[in-house]
């Protein structure tokens, strides 16, 4: 695998039943566990500088969720919001025989940390959301949770902006202001020349699988402004909250 810095090491499983899943690690198998979970369109790469920070102290690693990564792509069924993804990472400890671990999820990835939390709290020793999905699902709600539309409208794979899809389908690396390169520095960090590893960064957006069962997801019509309502598969979908609800 490339765009591996010095001390970390790629390793590809395959979950019974389940999907074959590639995986960043890093330190001693002997320490403590630290799993870190990517969000939405990345992959395990974004975690290299943090894995060798804490390689001293911690066995290290960094899973690519399906649809993402060197990991197989499968579908995703938003119906059961992101527990293909939880239940994928939790197969995957049960495969290195890890039995307790702290967990750090990013964005989308923090919302799978929590239904890691609710699904197999013994796995749980601690865990870090950094920017995470609310736990009533990503917009769609008030304050309290409650859904502004019964069917969601606004939320779910309707939402994505169809040229930047277009960009990831066809492995865009211009300066396109809709592309992932012109997405990434204007969303994903505050201060983009402080990035040093730019071309990794955008080589890991690039790994995300597009379509109706991977990102974005189908959508449906609605009623209701602003005209769409989330499918059932997908992975924005997973995080409507139409399915999703961690709170």
């Amino acid at each position: 695998m490339q765009n591996l810095l010095k001390g970390i090491q790629s390793q590809t499983i395959a979950l019974p039943n389940r999907i074959t899943m590639n995986f960043l690690k890093a330190g001693s198998a002997d320490k403590p566990t630290l799993v870190l979970i990517h969000g939405n369109v990345s992959s395990s790469l974004f975690w290299q500088d943090l894995m060798l920070e804490f390689s001293q102290s911690h066995f290290v690693i960094a899973p690519d969720l399906r649809g993402f990564g060197e990991s197989q792509t499968a579908k995703v069924d938003a119906s059961r919001g992101v527990r293909d993804h939880s239940e994928d990472v939790s197969a995957l400890l049960d495969e290195l025989k890890i039995t307790k671990a702290d967990f750090v999820g990013w964005s989308m990835g923090a919302g799978v940390v929590m239904q890691i939390a609710i699904d197999s709290p013994h796995l749980v020793k601690s865990m870090t959301l950094s920017a995470p999905i609310s736990p009533y699902g990503f917009g769609g709600t008030d304050l309290s949770g409650k859904l502004l539309n019964s069917d969601a409208s606004g939320t779910g794979g309707g939402a994505a902006n169809p040229e930047f899809i277009k960009a990831l389908a066809n492995l865009d690396r211009t300066e396109n202001p809709n592309g992932p390169l012109a997405v990434m520095r204007q969303f994903y960090v505050a201060d983009p020349a402080a990035l040093n590893h730019e071309t990794i960064y955008l080589e890991s957006m690039l790994s995300t699988k597009t379509g109706n069962e991977n990102y974005p997801g189908d959508s449906s019509l609605s009623e209701n402004w602003p005209g769409f309502a989330p499918g059932n598969q997908g992975v924005l979908n997973s995080m409507s909250p139409k399915y999703f609800n961690t709170s």
